[in-house]
Parts: structure tokens; sequence; C-alpha cells
């Protein structure tokens, strides 16, 4: 066979398939009768000028082929030259009503629009667009494009094909002659007359074998192989027709089809180095979508379409194409009012432009608005509505700044080929990371629905485009391709992990990152490297998460982009103390931060988000005053500035807690309502963040020992979350309120169910495991249950050691139940070496003044007493005394401290002793009858005394 076979002929059992370029010089009229190579004849009957096909006036034959003849035709009901496709009245033919109805509702600018379906008589037909232009393979021949003007065309066509998969069909038969290049400047994938829907194995004959599809040249290894085909082998034929264009010749050398099957079947490319001269970014397109396996093409046609338009640096549209020599085909053209021939370049933009607005259309809108009214029960209108106004803004901006963009540089010529690129580099980010956060509604759950509407509210603003040059610098001649690809990927990423799916956010940016490992990009490897350390720490892996962090630092240092170094100090800072508690770092980058903020005056939102943070450190570090004053800045900036009600809700809650700490209840609740206010409007009542709220409320309503206030927020917050770890979070809340009144059993059958939940999300070593544990190995403690106390501790310190850094708080609270255990155990030893290696790391890395520094001091004291080392525990019991006194809020820890102290200091002290034991003893009766163990012995101490 010759490189130049277009048709395939098939083993006995198959029929022959012609391609359907126009054929009217070698193929006979209408009556004619066509043979397969089958040996079947099959009689096309008598159409001919004036025949009625459906409701459609046929004018003239316009070109035929294996699968039947095209007709110009005249559409009386809409008054429109339409092309007509009149199928051979064969089994395969009779099949193609149903795919010709699949393919009548498929509306994409780069396909072929089919209007309508039907029979006539025995034979199936479509209506279909009527265009005046010439196929791919002509257009190449005649004008001999450049590289660039070529991936342009091909760049739509894989658009097409994406469009086409994506409604469920598959085109089977995709080459050059099956894209036609319209005089209006549009690239349409035609001739789906092989297309099978659903992706479904295709149709056996008699004789068992498979109908036989395809042109050779292009066909897939599958396809060779009589294997089910799917979108991937059309991928496969794509990239066979990409690789002919770039290169002159075909992938796979042949000189008859058994030669061209094996080659294609075994991946023996023509060339031991295949597309040489080419960039290897495109190589790389190419020659993946040419593997063998199908499992190991691109994912999609839509990702094949991107990584090309990323190597251009755009959306692929930047070139017209000639388009002289034309054809008549079926497919409609596009004329401006009163006939005239509206400007290519202008229409190409506009078309183009309208992509995304038509991506969002009404089937889209029909779809999202069932997924947020069922999924929602409470909130699902109000939010689908704001989320339809969110999408449409977004989708006109964006289609308003790319036509602006297109025509300034084709039409007006006022916009430089180096600014146009950039433009649409940020243009095409934005789409994608938009495309990104919504792809995944039909599989959210209602957080995460909530989450995207809210999300909505801060899409990019394309205009930003206009100015943004953050990432110029990233961009050279040899890298431009990689690094535009890795951005695409990395806005595809955001996306993902803005809709709550870590999972693809991580795959997908670490695949971004480590494409960039030969590349000096600074801006994008920060970017990077800063929502990877998100993802990280949120998984709850600490040490990788600041690591990454640390090098998102590092990079944008490297960049000498003020505003990113900003952004990512503050990150660093916002995580350290999220996820690490490590003060005295966070404050020595807060520091560094303050510096490049300082710098950027005009940002309103870096300013709040350090004044944020330097509340937080002050609250950690008990400098309460100065945490409320802190936040108290931060909200006043955000509220000037109309930072939005998300920021707000943050502030709010921020502020509160501090209140809260400083005894101002009332200013406190103020606060907490107001950010469950704002987070509900922005949200609604089931969000995380509004549940948040109400468990704080609940906080405060322990704080100020009103259990039933507690109970009625936690069970409130209970109610309304839907995600398991978060329910658990408020099971833990009210198991502790439990704990304090008394009632042991409930305590223990809420912190089992936490502990079950968190286990059934994240596996048996996650972080958030370590509230639940903790309160069951109190109720265990108290219930004298020494062996199960015991088996918490080890699960406890094994959380700390599997994800937290050797010093972080954690391991000490892990540590110290440990001590704990082996104390009851009466292992006194082994119990003073835990609590002496939690004091010493609570000292190493704790304010002070930090309440969790008297934990570690009374419980070091208590085993030293049973030790009978009276003289080393009174040093440290006196420090947690006067640590308590300083804290509020501690008061169970306080009389813990005096008891102590009563029982290890000299027996000269014995008024002095028994009046410790006394203020103990009123404070635990004051605490309630969950404190009735304690007081019990403090009484039985004084009574021998």
């Amino acid at each position: 066979m010759s490189d130049d076979l277009e048709t395939l002929v098939a083993d006995s059992g198959r029929t022959a398939l012609l391609s359907l370029p126009e054929r009217r010089a070698d193929l006979a009229s209408d009556n004619t009768q066509l043979a397969g190579a089958s040996g079947v004849r099959v009689t096309l009957g008598q159409v001919g000028p004036g025949t009625v096909v459906g409701r459609y006036l046929v004018l003239e034959e316009v070109g035929r082929g294996a699968m039947g003849v095209v007709y110009s035709a005249y559409d009386p009901k809409l008054d429109r030259k339409v092309a007509i496709k009149l199928l051979i009245a064969d089994e395969r033919g009779r099949r193609s009503l149903g795919e010709a109805q699949a393919l009548a509702k498929l509306n994409h600018p780069n396909v072929v629009q089919v209007y309508d379906a039907g029979e006539h008589g025995e034979r199936v037909f479509m209506a279909m667009e009527f265009v005046v232009g010439r196929p791919l393979g002509t257009w190449r021949e005649q004008t001999r494009p450049e590289r660039a003007a070529i991936l342009d065309v091909f760049c739509r066509a894989a658009l097409g094909l994406a469009a086409a998969h994506e409604a469920g069909l598959v085109h089977r038969d995709f080459k050059p002659d099956n894209v036609m290049i319209a005089d209006d400047g549009r690239v349409l994938v035609m001739d789906f007359g092989l297309a099978i829907v659903g992706h479904e194995p295709e149709s056996r004959t008699r004789a068992g074998k498979f109908w036989a599809s395809g042109t050779p040249a292009y066909m897939s290894p599958e396809q060779f192989a009589n294997d089910p085909v799917g979108p991937k082998s059309d991928q496969f034929s794509f990239c066979a027709a990409l690789y002919e264009a770039l290169a002159g010749e075909r992938p796979f050398a042949s000189d008859n089809l058994a030669s061209l099957a094996t080659a294609v079947t075994a991946g023996e490319l023509r060339h031991a180095a295949p597309l040489r001269g080419q960039p290897a970014w495109l190589r790389r397109v190419v020659l993946r979508g040419l593997a063998v396996d199908p499992e190991a093409r691109h994912e999609s046609m839509q990702a094949v379409a991107e990584r090309l338009e990323a190597g251009l640096g755009r959306r692929g549209r930047t070139l017209g194409l000639g388009l002289g020599g034309l054809v008549v085909f079926g497919v409609l053209a596009s004329w401006a009012v009163g006939g005239e021939r509206e400007d290519p370049a202008a229409a190409r933009c506009r078309a183009d432009a309208q992509v995304l607005a038509d991506e969002w259309g009404l089937d889209w809108k029909a779809r999202a608005r069932s997924v947020f009214e069922s999924g929602l029960e409470r909130d699902g209108e109000r939010l689908w509505r704001r989320l339809e106004s969110d999408v449409d803004e977004f989708a006109q901006a964006w289609a308003a700044s790319y036509d602006q963009a297109c025509s300034a540089h084709f039409s007006g010529r006022t916009l430089a080929a180096a600014a146009y690129r950039h433009r649409l580099r940020c243009l095409d980010g934005q789409r994608v990371y938009a495309a990104s956060l919504l792809d995944g509604l039909e599989r959210a759950d209602g957080e995460v629905l909530r989450e995207i509407a809210a999300v909505s509210s801060e899409l990019p603003r394309p205009s930003s485009c206009e100015s943004d040059e953050r990432a110029a610098g990233d961009f050279d001649e040899d890298s431009q391709g990689l690094v535009a690809e890795a951005r695409l990927e990395l806005m595809r990423a955001q996306g993902r992990a803005d809709a709550g799916d870590n999972a693809d956010a991580r795959r997908l940016g670490e695949a971004a990152l480590g494409s960039l490992a030969e590349v000096d990009a600074p801006v994008t490897r920060a970017e990077l490297l800063g929502l990877l350390a998100g993802v990280y720490y949120e998984e709850g892996e600490l040490e990788a998460g600041g690591a990454a962090q640390r090098g998102a630092v590092e990079a944008a240092a490297r960049s000498g982009d003020a505003r990113l170094l900003a952004e990512a100090w503050l990150e660093r800072v916002e995580r350290l103390l999220t996820y690490e508690t490590k003060l005295e770092t966070a404050a020595t980058l807060l520091e560094a931060a303050h510096v490049t903020v300082a710098a950027l005056s005009d940002d309103p939102l870096l300013r709040s988000q350090l004044e944020s943070q330097r509340g937080l450190i002050a609250l950690e570090s008990g400098r309460t005053t100065d945490a409320r004053d802190a936040f108290q800045v931060a909200l006043d900036i955000a509220e000037q500035a109309g930072l939005g009600d998300r920021v707000l809700a943050v502030h709010t809650r921020r502020l509160g807690a501090a209140e809260a700490t400083l005894g101002d209840v009332e200013g406190a609740r103020e606060q907490f309502e107001r950010s469950a206010e704002l987070s509900a409007e922005l949200l609604g009542e089931r969000h995380s963040l509004v549940v948040g709220a109400y468990g704080n409320l609940g906080l405060l309503c322990r704080k100020e020992g009103d259990g039933a206030c507690a109970r009625a927020y936690f069970e409130k917050a209970i109610s309304l979350v839907e995600r398991a770890p978060q329910r658990a979070r408020y099971l833990v809340l009210l198991g502790q309120l439990e704990y304090d009144e008394g009632h042991l059993d409930e305590a223990q059958r809420l912190a089992e169910e936490a502990i079950e939940l968190y286990t059934a999300s994240y596996g048996e070593l996650h972080p958030d495991l370590t509230s639940p544990c903790l309160l069951l190995s109190n109720v265990l403690q108290r219930r004298g249950d020494v062996e199960g106390v015991f088996a918490q501790a080890q699960q406890l310190l094994e959380i700390a050691e599997q994800t937290t850094p050797a010093d972080h708080p954690k391991r000490a609270l892990a540590l110290a139940k440990l001590g704990e255990a082996l104390r009851t155990k009466g292992e006194l030893t082994q119990a003073l070496e835990a609590h002496e290696a939690a004091l010493r790391m609570r000292r190493d890395t704790l304010e002070p003044g930090d309440v969790r520094l008297g934990y570690s001091l009374v419980q070091t004291a208590e085993v030293l007493r049973l030790l009978e080392h009276a003289e080393r525990a009174a040093p440290l019991a006196r420090e947690a005394v006067a640590l308590f006194d300083a804290a509020p809020g501690t008061e169970s820890w306080r009389a813990d401290a005096r008891f102590v102290l009563a029982r290890v200091l000299g027996p000269r002290g014995l008024e002095d002793r028994r009046a410790l034991a006394a203020e103990a003893l009123a404070v635990y009766e004051s605490l309630g009858s969950g404190y009735d163990h304690e007081a019990e012995r403090v009484r039985a101490w004084l009574d021998g005394r």
C-alpha cells in the first residue's frame, strides 16, 4: 500500500470506506450502483433537483462517497440554504439515524452544525449548515502555511473534537479532509458519518467481525486490532494528521496495508528522531498522542487543545487563514447584514470570543441549577442565582476583553504581537481557572457547592489582563511553551483546590512543577509551590507543606515581584500559625512581610492580612489586648476598602476570639454573630464557616458556664454540618461539655463517634484525630481504665510523630498524655521521662506565660511528688501556680497546681499547705459535679491534716 492510499479495502466480510472529499469527477450519477469490497451492491435511488427530502427541496449534488451523497438544498421553513447528506440504505446507514440525532444536539463553533435528521424512504438524511471553504489538506498544499498557522487550525479542530467527545460522540475517521477551512475564517470538523454514540463497541457483521472504520494512514492501533474505540482513538488520528502537517510526511512508513498495521500497532515511527526541528514541547504533545496504549495518551482532546495553545502562548487564534481556492461543502457561510461579507478578522475575533459564553450556555445552566436545587435544600435557589449572575458577568467580560485584544491586534494593528500573546495567556489562564472551578458541580456535595458559589463572586477580572505583567519574565524564547502549559495547569489546579478537590489539585500542581525542573520561571514556581503547600497542610503533611511554602518564598524573592513576595510571606506566616503553632518563627517572618507590604501601600488586602496575622501571633502569645487592637485595624482596613464579606467574616471571627479571651462576652458575641451572618449570606447556613461561628458561640457560652446555651449551639452546629470530618469536630466540642458536666457515658460515645468519622475520612494517623483521642483519654482516665488511657496515649504519640515536625506542640501534648498513662499504670520513672521531655519541648517552643507550659509544670511536679522528690517538685509547682493565676479561664488547672504545691511543701509550712488545699477545694466545688472526684481527694487530704 502506498502512503497516499486513502481507502481501506478490507478482508472479506468488511465494507470499503471511501473518504468523502468532493469526488464528482470520479463517481457516476445518482442511480449508479456502488460495490463495496464485500461484494454487496447498493442502489442509491433517484434523488435530483426538485426532490423533497424531509421538508427540504434538493437543489443539486455537491459531493458523494462510500457513505452517501451530499446535496445543496433549500429549507422553506427557515428560508435558508442548507446541505443534505443522504446516507446509503444499508445496515450502517440505518444505524446512523440515532447518531445524526445526537449530532443535531451538538452546537460548537468548530463542528459542522447539524440542524435536523430523519428518514427518506429507507435511507437516513442529515440537514446541515452550508459553507464555502476547502479541506485542511487542500489548504495546506495551496498556502504552505507556517507552523503557527498550522497549530492555529489544529487547535480549533481539537476543540471541535473535544466538544463532540463531551457530547458522547466519537468521530472514528478524523483526517485532514474531514476538517473544513471556511472562507469566513472558521475551522470546522465535519463528516461524522462514521461517528458512534456513547463510546460503545462497533456492531459486528454476521460473520462475527467488526465493521471496518477509518482511513488507514490515520487509524489508531485499536482500530487496526478491531478493538472498541473511544475518544483517545480520535486523539491518535488527530496527532497523526498534525504530525503530517508539521513534518510533510506521515508518521508511519509503509509499503502496504499489512506493514502499515504492523508499524502502527508496534509504535514504530518513520524516524528514530521524529519531528526534528520542531520545539520540544510540541514534539511531546504530538508523540504522546501517538502512544500505542490509549491510557498513555493525553487525558482528553481538551487537554491536547490547551497544550497546543499554551505552547503558542495564546488561545491559538492569532493567525489568519489563506482563503483562496475555495470549494463548496456542507456548511453554511457567514454573511453580514445586507449581503456584504464581514471583515474576516473581526468575524473570527467575535466568534472566538463567544466560545466561553457558549460553554456556559442554556444547557450548562439547566444542569447546574438542577444540581444546586437538589443538593442544597435550604439555599439552593438563592446560591444558584448568585452563581449564574457571577458566571454570566465573567463570561461577558471575558468575551469583551478577548474581542478587544484580538481586534486591536488584527484589525486595528494597535496591539503588538508580544503584548497580544501575553494578554491572551492571561485571559486563557482565567478561562481555565473558571472552567476548572465549575467542572465538578455535578460531583460536588453541599459544602463544595456553597464554596463554589462563594468563590464565583471572586472570579478574576478579565480587564486586569490589560496590565498584568506578573509572569512576563518567566517566558523566554526556548521555554515559553513549557511555562505557558505549566501556568495553565497552575490555574486548573487552583480551580480544583478552590472547589475542594485537593487530590486533583495536587496531581495537577505536582505535574506542572515537575515540568519546570530545568526552567528558570520563578513566578510560576512560587505560585505552584504556594498552592501545593496549602494542599499538603490541609492533608496533614506538615513537613511537606513547610518545605513547599519555604520554596515559594525563595522563588518569589528571586522573581523580583514585591507583591508576589508579600503574598508568599503572608501565606507562610498564616500556615505556620494555623498548622504548626511556631510563634517565634512566625513573628520573625511577619516583620519581613511587614517591610514588603509597607512598600505596597495601595494594597488593602495585603495590609489587612498583615494586621490580622499580627493579631494571631499576639493572641497565641498571651498579649490579648494587642491582638484585639490588631484585629480591629484589620477589620477597619477591610471595611473601608470594601474587601467583601468573606474577608470581613474572617476578621470579625478573630476579633471575637480576642474579646472573648479578654472577658468581653458581649463584644465577642456581637462579633461571632456578625461573622455567622456574613458567612450565611455568602455561603448559606450549612457552610463550614457559618457552622464554625455557631461553634464559637457555643464555646463562649461554655466559657461563661452556661452549659444549656453551649449545648444548644453545639447541637445546632451538628445538625447543620454535612461533611463527616466537620461533624466530628462539633461532636468533640459537645463531648467536652458532657465531660465537664460529668456525663462520662455520653462524652465517651461522642468521642468514639468522632474518632470513627475522622478515621473513615482521613485514616488512622491524621492530626485532626488528636482532639477526640484526647477527650477519650480523659474520660477513660477519670474512669480508672488504665490500659485504655495508655492505648490512647500511644495513638496520640504515633499521630504526632507521623504528622508533625519534631518540635511541634502536639508532640509535647502526646508525650504528656503518655506520661499521664504511665503514671496511672504505676510506671513512674518512665512517666517522669515523658513529662520532662514534654516540659523541655514546651519551654523551647512556647512563650513563658503559655498555659500549655503550665500543664507540663503541674504534671511533672506531680510525678516527682510520687517519686518523693519534693525538693525538685516544689519550684515547678510554684511556677505553675503563678502562671495559672495570671491566665483567665484556667480554674481547674489553678486548683491542680495549688493541690500539688500543698503536698510538696515542707512540714514546717502546714498552714500554708492547708490554705493552698482549701483554695483548690473551693475551685473544684465551684466547677460543679464534673469535679466531684477531685474535690473528694482534697477533702480526704485535709481531713488527714
